[in-house]
């Protein structure tokens, strides 16, 4: 049954008025639309991304000229799919301004999905006029894979096994944040900037060495740059 035909005038009509049955109701038979649009969108973020569809499909209400299934069916489905799409590309500028973080996109394309070779292909001619700095490259890269942690903040840990040195201020806090996390979080995170005996790895490379799929990296990476920022914030992270 698809949500057209579980949708009524009458229940829309009395959703739009404000009744809380109607709207618990209607989210409820958007809700199987909603959730397969955040899985096309972003697999990894999909339970985030869902969320954001249902406030975006509740607040679509107030916008909604009519009562025809139908179309309400189109306009919200316009509505949560607009929605989850900014919201994504929110979570994945951070640093950025829209436009770089949608020609990483296009590097990333031309990459078949590796965004570390992105980060190169973004600095060559393949890009044409989008053609971006090294710097700007790296600062792109971070940001498409949500990297709110600095990596050359935690790169500046020492190894376990060199010689012992002075750590700075900013390397004893990133230490104790590291700490904080899980270890496979933190296990994640030593892989992805090269902290400790290995060099930086790619999500193929730390999937294989963990046993875990390449999605689970990406789901465990991004919690814990979540968990980062609520100890962190971000007068650490960027400056």
């Amino acid at each position: 049954m698809t949500p057209c035909t579980r949708l009524s005038a009458p229940q829309i009509r009395a959703a739009k008025e404000g009744s809380p049955e109607a709207v618990t109701g209607l989210l409820g038979a958007l809700e199987g639309l909603i959730r397969a649009r955040a899985a096309r969108i972003d697999s990894t973020l999909a339970e985030d991304l869902a969320q954001v569809g249902r406030e975006a499909a509740w607040l679509s209400l107030r916008r909604f000229a009519g009562t025809d299934p139908a179309q309400f069916l189109a306009f919200v489905d316009r509505t949560i799919t607009g929605a989850m799409r900014d919201a994504r590309k929110e979570w994945q500028r951070q640093g950025v301004s829209r436009a770089a973080a949608s020609d990483y996109e296009k590097a990333v394309q031309i990459a078949e999905g590796d965004v570390y070779a992105a980060e190169r292909v973004a600095t060559t001619e393949a890009m044409g006029a989008r053609k971006m700095s090294a710097d700007m490259a790296f600062a792109a890269r971070c940001s498409y894979q949500g990297a709110v942690c600095a990596p050359e903040r935690l790169s500046q840990l020492p190894c376990p096994s060199g010689p012992a040195a002075p750590e700075s201020p900013s390397a004893g806090r990133a230490r104790l944040l590291l700490a904080s996390l899980g270890a496979q979080q933190r296990r994640v995170l030593e892989l992805t900037y090269g902290i400790g005996d290995f060099g930086r790895m790619s999500d193929s490379a730390i999937a294989t060495e963990l046993g875990i799929s390449t999605e689970r990296v990406r789901v465990v990476r991004a919690r814990a740059h979540a968990r980062l920022r609520e100890k962190a914030g971000r007068s650490f992270l960027y400056r």
